[in-house]
């Protein structure tokens, strides 16, 4: 069972649980499928009634959950509407509702409770459901950013943290730095300093761009194809480059080399997708939703939210941690049997071709061009977070491998650069 995920085994509900629930109504956004009516659990509820998870966040694990258990809906405390878990239930066989913001949904939905999810929110026991219209604009409401700017009184600078959630090593600072750099560069001409403090944030100076700008850019999608193409020809070759390697059977030494200069070209195309493309999904459909009855946008935006790589990891059951920690996996995730630019391209043409059937040969052209940008914004945001586990999963199998079960090993490489620690093997 995915962490996150409640069921009845081993989790008995109490009377006093049942009583406080009963009859509650607990808000939230609905944004996929429709009202279901069920009984938390992890398998198929009783008579006939369809089971549904409970999580804090919709994780590609909760979604996977989800496919193979049978069930029917999801209720989450958080996940934004364009999520890697979501999108991989957007690619399932069969509709899965689900539903977020359900606050402290873990502790107010005791396993074995009854609910019914209907409209914004969810209701408990015998209280009736509430109305099932949801706005397509609530449904695809961006994510707040988390980025953070600071004021320095010394000497009257500004810095950004665009991840003030998480901390790094010096082993995981050593392989982004140098490619976040590079990245800046290739966006605004400007190479910025990057401080790893002794926190373990990442603090850049303030010629870095701010998430408001990376937003305006991806958004264009005259300014950003390029980019987008660019990036999506990158990992292309990271990948050939990876399989090769693979291959090769290198020593962990050159294993670890081989992967820190990977890691830093994978760097080097990071921001354009961090913290904006649900800006530009979200936009597209106000412009469908302009063309359009708002279901029938909602549907086509789930299309627009699926690709190839996606039905890929779908297929093999394939569940992907959404930490960034370059020892957590131990094994190689597998490399696709499909490519970034082939995925593009097909998503886009289908894009499009479900475009011209909804609304006749006769499409504005801006509208598609929009609608043709978002399913490659989608198509390059999915292999970014697929070729990062693929990355990271190969250093932390030759780092597991060359510490051979020493965790105190493991540990202390930490505090050491990629390259020193291939020295130190």
């Amino acid at each position: 069972m995915s962490p996150g995920i409640q069921s009845n085994a081993g989790s008995p509900v109490t009377s006093e649980m049942r009583s406080r629930s009963a009859g509650e109504f607990l808000s939230g956004v609905l944004v996929l499928g429709g009202p279901v009516e069920g009984i938390v659990d992890h398998g198929q509820g009783d008579d006939g009634k369809a089971s549904i998870l409970i999580g804090k966040a919709l994780t590609l694990g909760v979604a996977l959950s989800a496919v193979e258990a049978g069930s029917r809906a999801i209720i989450t405390e958080g996940g934004s509407f364009a999520c890697h878990g979501a999108n991989l239930l957007r690619c399932a066989d069969r509709e899965i509702t689900w539903i977020t913001g359900v606050e402290d949904a873990l502790a107010q939905i005791p396993p074995g409770a009854s609910v019914r999810i209907s409209g914004n929110g969810v209701s408990i026991g015998e209280r009736p459901g509430v109305p099932t219209t949801v706005s397509l604009r609530r449904r695809l409401t961006p994510t707040r950013s988390r980025e953070v700017v600071r004021w320095n009184p010394g000497d009257g600078t500004l810095t950004r943290n665009y991840w003030p959630h998480r901390t790094y090593d010096m082993l995981a600072a050593s392989v982004m730095i140098p490619g976040l750099q590079q990245d800046c560069a290739r966006l605004t001409g400007k190479r910025p300093t990057i401080s790893h403090q002794a926190d373990g944030s990442l603090w850049f100076s303030e010629n870095a761009p701010s998430v408001s700008w990376l937003t305006n850019l991806i958004g264009d999608p005259s300014a950003a194809g390029e980019l987008i193409d660019n990036q999506l020809r990158e990992y292309r070759q990271i990948l050939r480059e990876v399989a090769t390697l693979d291959a090769s059977r290198p020593s962990d030494r050159d294993g670890l080399r081989a992967m820190a200069a990977l890691l830093g070209r994978y760097f080097s195309q990071f921001l354009l997708l961090h913290d904006t493309y649900e800006y530009v999904l979200a936009d597209t459909a106000a412009a469908l939703a302009q063309e359009m009855d708002e279901e029938t946008a909602a549907s086509f935006m789930d299309s627009v939210m699926t690709c190839g790589v996606l039905r890929w990891q779908l297929d093999l059951r394939l569940v992907l941690p959404i930490e960034k920690d370059l020892f957590q996996l131990r094994n190689p995730v597998p490399l696709p049997t499909l490519g970034p630019i082939d995925d593009a391209q097909t998503h886009a043409s289908d894009a499009v071709t479900t475009l011209a059937t909804s609304l006749g040969p006769a499409v504005d052209t801006t509208l598609q061009t929009t609608v043709e940008h978002a399913a490659r914004v989608v198509v390059a945001k999915e292999w970014k977070f697929l070729l990062n586990k693929i990355l990271f999963s190969r250093v932390g199998t030759f780092a597991a491998r060359a510490a051979d079960g020493d965790a105190s090993r493991l540990s202390a490489w930490r505090s050491h650069s990629m390259e020193e620690m291939a020295d130190l093997l």
